[in-house]
């Protein structure tokens, strides 16, 4: 009697265990090497917050982790909802988000944000509302991440909790560590012609330039110190030439990024990107402090590549 297909095929206990073992070894040596450049990424960048000793990434991170992947977040409109109190009045929005690969859903969660959080404190109307909507969809982005790709990030030695859901408002805590002035609580920051850091005073047209005397990289300025307005930050003697072709520049303004994530990548790129600090940074030139207040990523990123190059024209 001839063997059927099946029976030809079967494997015994010990060759279906082998086979098992080696498809997780093979997995785990990809995810290995994943979780190595994404901790290079992350640690780069300092997209993550330390908390009790632990690392937790933030949302820019977990955005890097969907592109590390070659997939995207999708956050459909129509899954979009109001949030209402007793009285039927509109108190938040309610989000989904998507991480879409090849045109198939691999994950998947909805958050909410109401108009008491922090992104949305301080805004009125139309600009409350879409901050609300803007930030549901990151932090529902932000929930997919962790459970799709949590335990790729634990290998890389952070966290798998998200920061946002480590501190109790939701707000991504600034790095102090590094050019922090105490006098005014933010971050000092260098571009263009600026010999040294410095920031602008909120409400004035004068700038605080950090004390020189620093000893050494990310050293907090002693008490004694307080730095002086400035009616400009200290300018280099002669302004600084970009190392990079008129063609190029016109290259960079043709890049579309699809989400915030990666146009965070592309801008702090130093080789074929525009060569930002950090996030901070790119944040900073765009006049915001939360990526929650980017309304189009297309306009952030001609805005970014504009004031890096001023010369550079659409082609």
């Amino acid at each position: 009697m001839s063997l059927t297909k099946f029976e030809e095929q079967a494997m015994t206990p010990t060759q279906l265990i082998a086979q098992g073992a080696e498809r997780a070894d093979t997995t785990i040596g990809i995810a290995v090497e994943w979780a190595k450049r994404l901790k290079r990424v992350i640690d780069e960048q300092h997209l993550f917050v330390e908390v009790k000793g632990k690392k937790h990434i933030i949302a820019e991170g977990w955005a890097t982790m969907v592109a590390l992947d070659h997939a995207g977040y999708d956050s459909p409109s129509d899954m979009i909802k109001e949030l209402k109190d007793g009285k039927g009045e509109t108190v938040g929005y309610l989000a989904t988000t998507y991480i879409m690969k090849d045109g198939v859903r691999i994950a998947g969660a909805t958050q909410a944000c109401y108009f008491d959080d922090p992104p949305c404190r301080g805004k009125d109307g139309g600009s409350k509302d879409r901050a609300a909507i803007s930030t549901a969809q990151t932090w529902a982005g932000v929930k997919a991440g962790r459970m799709h790709y949590g335990w790729i990030v634990v290998m890389a030695g952070y966290a798998a909790t998200p920061a946002e859901e480590m501190t109790n408002d939701k707000e991504t805590p600034v790095d102090k560590t590094k050019h922090w002035c105490e006098q005014h609580q933010v971050n000092f920051f260098k571009s263009g012609r600026m010999r040294g850091y410095a920031h602008k005073i909120e409400g004035t047209e004068q700038w605080c330039n950090e004390p020189i005397e620093r000893v050494a990289e990310g050293q907090s300025k002693p008490a004694e110190q307080v730095a002086k307005p400035q009616d400009k930050p200290m300018d280099t003697p002669k302004p600084v030439q970009a190392d990079i072709q008129v063609d190029n520049r016109a290259a960079l303004l043709a890049m579309k990024p699809a989400t915030i994530g990666e146009m965070l990548l592309w801008a702090t790129d130093p080789t074929g990107g525009l060569g930002y600090r950090n996030r901070l940074h790119v944040l900073t030139t765009l006049g915001i402090k939360e990526t929650t207040e980017i309304v189009s990523v297309e306009d952030s990123w001609r805005a970014l590549v504009t004031k890096k190059y001023p010369e550079a024209k659409e082609a």
